[in-house]
């Protein structure tokens, strides 16, 4: 099985292009991930989760 441990954000929008800028984001197990295309719905559900505590 694959599995993402960390990663790094580095001259992307508001994140500096310098090293010492680097933000690393370090992941837990399990790590769940909203895949789709722009509308699908994806800020949605995490809304629903944050807000209500229950997915549908």
């Amino acid at each position: 099985m694959s599995k993402i441990e960390k990663m790094s954000i580095l001259g992307v929008r508001s994140f500096g292009v310098e090293d010492k800028d680097k933000q690393v984001i370090s992941f837990f197990s399990p790590l769940t991930v909203l895949v789709g295309p722009n509308g699908a719905g994806k800020t949605v559900c995490i809304l629903l989760r944050c807000l209500t505590g229950v997915m549908q």
